[in-house]
C-alpha cells in the first residue's frame, strides 16, 4: 500500500498515494490503523484525494478504524473524497458516519473545535 503518514502525539494524517484501495491492501490498511491507535493517536485524518476506487473490503477496514478510534474517544475523518468514492459512501450511508472535509487543514480545524 502506498501511503504517507504525518503525525504528532495525537493526530495522524494518512495520505493515500494510489488511485485504488481494494482487497489486496485491506489487511495492511487495517493493520496501519491498529498501529496508529495502539501508539496513542486519537485523531486520524484519511486523505483520499488521489483515490478513485474503493471496494467493500476497504469499507470494512474503514468501519473497523472508526470503531477502534471511537472506543478510545477518538475521531476518524476523511478529506478529499470525490467521484466514485463519494458516491459509494453516500450509497452505503457511510457519509453520515465519517465526516468528510475538502482538505486536511479543514479536517484538522474541525478536530480542534470538537
Amino acid at each position: 500500500m502506498n501511503i504517507d503518514i504525518e503525525s504528532d502525539d495525537i493526530t495522524a494524517v494518512i495520505t493515500v498515494c494510489q488511485s485504488r484501495l481494494d482487497a489486496s491492501v485491506a489487511v495492511s490498511f487495517r493493520s496501519e490503523i491498529s498501529r496508529l491507535v495502539g501508539s496513542g493517536h486519537r485523531e486520524v485524518i484519511l486523505d483520499l484525494q488521489q483515490v478513485r476506487f474503493i471496494d467493500s473490503s476497504i469499507l470494512g477496514a474503514m468501519v473497523y478504524g472508526y470503531k477502534q478510534l471511537n472506543a478510545n474517544g477518538g475521531s476518524f475523518v476523511f478529506c478529499g473524497v470525490n467521484g466514485a468514492v463519494l458516491d459509494l459512501l453516500k450509497l452505503t450511508r457511510l457519509d453520515s458516519v465519517f465526516p468528510c472535509y475538502a482538505s486536511v487543514e479543514q479536517a484538522r480545524c474541525s478536530n480542534r473545535a470538537a
